[in-house]
């Protein structure tokens, strides 16, 4: 199991695709279970198949990672959703 906190994180874009790029190769060629921490969507969006939301310490919201972008049920959920896409 691989843990990933914020990995992107005060990379320039450039960087940071490179970075995501060799991650997602090393996952799939390894097969290796991995949880990510993070508050960038895109970095969730392309390193898992499922994502738990979190509040406050508490979860609020899982479920299939596409699915949950595409309709979150959870306000907080819906919020960062939103925030994501502006």
């Amino acid at each position: 199991m691989l843990l990933l906190d914020e990995p992107t994180t005060g990379l320039d874009a450039s960087v940071a695709a490179g970075v995501l790029d060799l991650l997602r190769e090393l996952l799939a060629e390894r097969e290796i279970a991995v949880v990510v921490v993070s508050h960038d969507f895109s970095v969730i969006g392309a390193l898992t198949d499922r994502t738990v939301v979190m509040r406050n310490g508490h979860l609020v919201e899982s479920g299939l990672t596409d699915q949950l972008f595409a309709d979150p049920h959870h306000p907080h959920t819906q919020q960062l959703v939103a925030a994501a896409r502006s």
